[in-house]
């Protein structure tokens, strides 16, 4: 198991970056490793719905597990995806800003030893998609490593 904890301050509204987090499928606009997430379940958006994730080597089905407004999110696989993450994000306003506690556990299947290697290339990722996402909010744009360019509409 990794376990990968990070702190970023971002200088929007906390609302808005919340709002834009509690749904899964944004994450391919600032983590460069998954390609797509759609919800496959019938519950409309929050506790409950569950996703697919399509990554570049793999795939994963998770749920929002938790869910309270504007200040928590917690999403987790599902038991038969073959990798298992938990993602905890605490959202806490300061003055304008908001600061993203960002906590994951990440099971990737393999040896233990094999796993550890493996960790401080993924937390460096995480770390990076973290900045990625920063830049996205506060700039409105950004091009992920794997050279998508993407730009929101506010």
């Amino acid at each position: 198991m990794i376990t990968i904890s990070n702190s970023i301050e971002i200088n929007i509204p906390l609302t808005r970056l919340f709002n834009f987090l509690a749904d899964p499928e944004t994450l391919p606009l600032w983590n460069y490793y998954v390609k797509a997430v759609r919800r496959i379940s019938p519950e409309k958006k929050g506790i409950g719905a569950r996703y697919r994730q399509t990554r570049k080597e793999d795939e994963q089905i998770f749920e929002i597990t938790s869910l309270k407004e504007n200040t928590f999110i917690e999403l987790r696989t599902i038991s038969d995806s073959s990798v298992q993450f938990k993602r905890q994000m605490t959202f806490t306003k300061i003055a304008d800003k908001c600061v993203l506690e960002d906590f994951l556990e990440l099971d990737t299947g393999h040896p233990i030893l094999f796993q550890k290697i493996l960790a401080g290339s993924i937390r460096a990722a995480v770390k990076e998609n973290l900045t990625t996402l920063n830049q996205l909010m506060e700039q409105g744009k950004t091009t992920l490593p794997d050279a998508r360019m993407i730009e929101l509409e506010f």
